[in-house]
């Protein structure tokens, strides 16, 4: 190892260190965490504002039944049941065309 003379060590001690430089790529990691973090707080937004509006909307209350009857001896099938789950309550939309036996079986239970 070379020794510095001890001039060159009292002229480097002297020079004042300024802040390090950030770089590019530093400054182009923090932008897209950013642009990660603006993107997720959007999304959980949208999320929570349809799922508040599709909850205040149109509630169908328990059950919601058809207005057409085609024929006075038949039962009303309801065309919307509302279940609910500990996790929310979910809406089924009853197709008694598709299949009347399995639509039937589950109003009456």
């Amino acid at each position: 190892m070379a020794r510095i003379k001890p001039q060159a060590l009292l002229q480097q001690s002297k020079k004042k260190k300024g802040p390090s430089r950030i770089s590019f790529v530093t400054i182009g990691i923090y932008g897209l965490i950013v642009v990660v973090m603006v993107i997720f707080l959007f999304a959980s937004y949208r999320h929570w504002n349809r799922r508040s509006n599709f909850q205040t909307g149109d509630m169908i209350s328990s059950v919601e039944h058809d207005s057409l009857r085609v024929d006075s001896k038949k039962v009303d099938i309801p065309k919307y049941a509302v279940i609910n789950t500990s996790k929310g309550s979910i809406t089924v939309e009853l197709y008694k065309e598709g299949s009347p036996d399995v639509v039937n079986d589950f109003v009456e239970s």
